[in-house]
């Protein structure tokens, strides 16, 4: 299984959202938690850095990570869950909350079905988890990343 570093899953976020938004409520602050001081001094240096680039401020926060609460259900997984007959199949076949919670296939369908990963990616995946052509397509149909649908 192939992890991502603390460093990647920073990139990722920094190219995913919008920093220089101030929040219009506490709940909808941005926040990088992190886990040791080597986290901390890589997260703090990358917001400085894209501060810089950017000439404006950032409003993300970071913050030691104490306790960690998993959101309510039924914002896991949240555009999969949009997708109703596909979610009930993969309730189906992950049916604690745990399992569905942290399932691999689940998160990937998830980023698929919002329009990310590459179209190798989304071919790999449907080959890997046996996914039918109907949800190979709609997540092709999605992707963000490809302007040639026609050959999905």
């Amino acid at each position: 299984m192939d992890k991502l570093s603390y460093k990647e899953i920073l990139d990722m976020f920094w190219k995913n959202h919008t920093p220089t938004r101030q929040p219009y409520s506490t709940q909808y602050k941005s926040v990088i938690f992190y886990a040791n001081e080597l986290q901390k001094s890589t997260a703090l240096d990358m917001k400085k850095t894209l501060e810089n680039n950017l000439k404006t401020k950032i409003y993300t926060e970071i913050l030691p990570l104490f306790t960690f609460y998993y959101a309510e259900l039924y914002h896991q997984k949240y555009y999969l869950q949009l997708e109703t007959s596909l979610a009930m199949e993969i309730r189906n076949k992950y049916p604690s909350a745990k399992e569905f919670v942290n399932s691999t296939e689940a998160a990937r369908l998830n980023s698929y079905i919002a329009g990310y990963g590459a179209v190798d990616d989304i071919k790999g995946s449907a080959a890997k988890f046996s996914w039918d052509n109907t949800t190979e397509k709609l997540l092709l149909l999605n992707n963000k990343s490809s302007d040639d649908i026609l050959n999905c």
